[in-house]
């Protein structure tokens, strides 16, 4: 996922492609920042870079040092309109010419959750217990577009009803079939997307009656 937002300058004297990832997980906005490494000239070396981001007419203030392509940037508000550059840092701490920023609106791609959760009879592999499929629209993309090529969605199933909810287990696919369920019970179980380690926001939750 590195085709979101792409935007090239020159940050003399280097060409750097710069783009943004931004991601909404359920407890864990972050905007990761992606960049053509810098050549230097023969003799110098880059040491690591700066992230940097501001607000409104706020100062730029540093986000990150990052040594390593991409780089995570945490604390990210949902609502906020944010601008972001980069620039490298020498090995003696020198910081070279900072690329042109760009502005982002951070929601503007919020990833859509699972939809349409349903649940059906399966066949039991535990004697004495009860199995349920459950069912659910699979994740094609952002909510203003789809997913780049070759974008691997897994799925996480969670058990509601308690406090924190219990992840019970990870699918490739649209749907998972709950094996153990005792009977004459009642459970709630609900779904999320998960894309690079990122999480949607969850279905609605279902409801099992054995």
């Amino acid at each position: 996922m590195k085709q979101l937002i792409r935007v090239a300058f020159f940050a003399l004297p280097t060409l750097i492609m710069f783009l943004a990832e931004l991601y909404f997980g359920q407890t864990d906005p972050r905007m990761i920042v992606y960049w053509n490494p810098i050549t230097p000239p023969a003799g110098q070396s880059v040491a690591k870079y700066i992230v940097e981001t501001t607000v409104g007419s706020l100062p730029f203030l540093k986000a990150a040092d990052c040594t390593a392509i991409p780089c995570t940037i945490t604390g990210i508000e949902g609502t906020t309109t944010y601008k972001v550059r980069v620039a490298g840092v020498e090995p003696t701490g020198i910081v070279g010419a900072y690329s042109d920023q760009i502005t982002f609106m951070f929601a503007s791609i919020q990833p859509f959750a699972p939809t349409s959760l349903t649940q059906a009879s399966a066949t039991s592999t535990q004697p004495g217990k009860i199995a349920k499929t459950l069912s659910w629209t699979a994740v094609k993309g952002f909510r203003t577009r789809t997913f780049p090529a070759g974008t691997v969605v897994t799925y996480r199933i969670y058990q509601a009803g308690t406090s924190p909810a219990v992840l019970i287990a990870t699918a490739n696919s649209n749907s998972f079939t709950v094996q153990g369920l005792a009977k004459h019970k009642s459970f709630q179980f609900y779904v999320t997307a998960v894309v690079d380690g990122v999480e949607s926001f969850a279905t609605p939750a279902i409801r099992i009656n054995t």
